[in-house]
């Protein structure tokens, strides 16, 4: 036999002693695994906003102006807020916004107010917060008078948003307003049918 075939047969031969005492005899409470770290990863909480409309409902009297605020909940710090927002403009006209005090030093991107279709295109930013306050915009409007009490809202629209740099904020709620309008009677002089004394 030659010298390479019977060192091979004896690498053979070590290696199935070797195969056959891990799997018969090697007890398995002795091989060392590594240990995983208990340590949790940290991972950052989604980043979540609401809007509101306040006071919900808003009940105001005809021909009179009224107020409510826009306001945001996030666990975020957004630096742009888009609102669009509907509304019924044979019951409502006569709008003008101004930004809240949730961002200091504000600057208005967008002002759009549509009369024809009924919406409202806003946006403020601004590079820091105020944490006393989570009022992004007020809205002040006046309704028509139509004689009789009426519902209507201003509902947000789907292009609602917020960003925080170039990262959109998830838009978990936005919660519409529901208005109610109390008639406004001005009393009517009509010319009476008696003759004066």
């Amino acid at each position: 036999m030659s010298k390479k075939l019977i060192i091979s047969l004896i690498m053979l031969f070590l290696t199935l002693c070797a195969l056959i005492y891990v799997v018969f005899f090697l007890n398995r409470e002795d091989i060392k695994y590594p240990q995983l770290s208990n340590k949790r990863l940290i991972t950052s909480a989604p980043l979540d906003a609401t809007l509101s409309i306040q006071p919900n409902p808003t009940i105001f009297t005809a021909s009179a102006s009224t107020s409510v605020n826009v306001l945001v909940e996030t666990n975020s710090s957004p630096t742009v807020i888009q609102l669009e927002i509907a509304f019924d403009p044979g019951d409502l006209y006569g709008f003008n916004i101004l930004p809240g005090g949730y961002f200091i030093d504000p600057h208005i991107l967008l002002e759009k107010i549509d009369y024809r279709n009924g919406r409202i295109s806003y946006a403020v930013g601004g590079k820091s917060i105020n944490p006393n306050s989570n009022i992004v915009a007020g809205i002040y409007f006046i309704s028509f008078n139509s004689g009789v009490a009426k519902q209507s809202a201003l509902q947000f629209l789907p292009k609602t948003s917020i960003k925080q740099d170039a990262k959109m904020i998830n838009l978990k709620k936005a919660k519409d307003l529901d208005i109610i309008i109390k008639p406004s009677f001005v009393p009517i002089s009509t010319p009476s049918a008696q003759p004066t004394p």
